[in-house]
């Protein structure tokens, strides 16, 4: 074991996915239960309210930095599961929603209403790239679970198209 680190605030937070730079240091998401998580200043996006929110943060190679990070979602319970790193450093994220999130215009999506998400940072998670949501938009599902489905994989390929899988 070369180093371990704590990563939370007062309330249930949980970390999903991790990426390794190629400088050293680590991307990590998840979702946070409060505004209190450690967030360094300039991401993207701040706290943007509800149960949880997604996040994204850098930590130092060594562990005993947050470099940058961002919040992102919407008001309602946001989740981040899944991160890839694409060939121009940009970080990507696959996660869901139970809200509606911000999306960038010209970008893809299936029906406004769904609640599966795509996001895409640059390398200091201070800019969007791009934001959209896709899915079957159900707004008939249970509110327990709005999901049209759960995330199970996720990669960006050396020609930056993105790879999803989901049940």
């Amino acid at each position: 074991l070369e180093w371990s680190t704590y990563l939370g605030g007062s309330d249930i937070d949980a970390c999903f996915g991790i990426r390794l730079r190629s400088d050293g240091s680590i991307y990590v998401s998840g979702f946070a239960g409060e505004d209190d998580f450690p967030m360094p200043a300039g991401g993207a996006m701040s706290w943007p309210g509800g149960g949880h929110s997604a996040f994204v943060v850098n930590l130092s190679a060594d562990g005993s930095q947050l470099l940058n990070g961002t919040f992102w979602g919407s008001d309602d319970e946001d989740q981040g599961f899944f991160i890839d790193i694409d060939e121009l450093g940009q970080l990507h994220l696959y996660g869901v929603t139970d809200g509606a999130p911000p999306i960038s215009q010209g970008t893809y999506f299936l029906e406004l209403e769904s609640h599966q998400f795509f996001v895409g940072f640059s390398p200091n998670l201070n800019n969007v790239v791009y934001s959209t949501v896709f899915g079957n938009g159900d707004t008939n599902a249970s509110s327990e679970t709005p999901h049209s489905f759960v995330p199970v994989a996720f990669m960006v390929d050396k020609c930056n198209y993105i790879y999803f899988s989901g049940y």
